[in-house]
């Protein structure tokens, strides 16, 4: 045939010439490259950025309990931000976290960025919140932005380390962003990342 094609994303940045005719560039449309693609990261520039509001900020005191099931009891006075993205948007429940008086690990948990910072997720991911730990940020306020997947000042959450921290390929998290989510598309002129 005149057309070949034998090539995903990590073939035609492996080979080259020897991808054929055309290429099949999933995944590297997003920007990334999969956990089994044997390519440096660098080979492409991730275009993909996930973010959510703080849609509001709790004070916790010793004893005080977030998420289902009690799932993470504060030891400590802390500061709690919680999200307004869930598992019903594709934001992996893999990630939950809990704290000394729940009854086992959820994932390896996670985290997100707030203004250029780490927020450990708090408790379980629910089905519309996310609850994370905004202590270090006295002034944090809700309507604020915390980044799931992206960069945010020189800090990055790739998917890929997302999909590692939730026990999932990185296409399972792309591909689970639900339709609740609120897509934005810049072009290059507009902006270095995508939302």
């Amino acid at each position: 045939p005149p057309r070949v094609h034998v090539a995903n994303s990590a073939a035609a940045l492996r080979f080259g010439r020897a991808a054929r005719a055309l290429v099949r560039p999933g995944i590297a449309l997003y920007g990334a490259v999969g956990e089994f693609a044997e390519v440096d990261p660098e080979a492409v520039r991730p275009i993909l950025s996930w973010r959510a509001r703080v849609v509001a900020v709790k004070e916790l005191a010793p004893g005080d309990s977030v998420s289902y099931h009690r799932l993470y009891v504060a030891e400590g006075p802390e500061r709690i931000a919680v999200l307004g993205v869930g598992y019903a948007d594709g934001w992996p429940y893999g990630l939950s976290e809990v704290g000394a008086e729940g009854t086992g690990r959820r994932g390896s948990g996670g985290d997100v960025l707030i203004r250029g910072r780490s927020a450990p997720i708090r408790g379980a991911v629910c089905m519309a919140l996310t609850m994370v730990d905004a202590t270090p940020f006295p002034d944090l306020v809700p309507g604020e932005i915390a980044t799931l997947v992206g960069g945010d000042g020189d800090a990055r959450r790739t998917v890929e380390e997302v999909g590692r921290r939730a026990g999932l390929m990185s296409y399972a998290v792309l591909t689970g962003i639900g339709s609740r989510v609120r897509r934005r598309y810049v072009t290059s002129a507009e902006g270095s990342d995508s939302q």
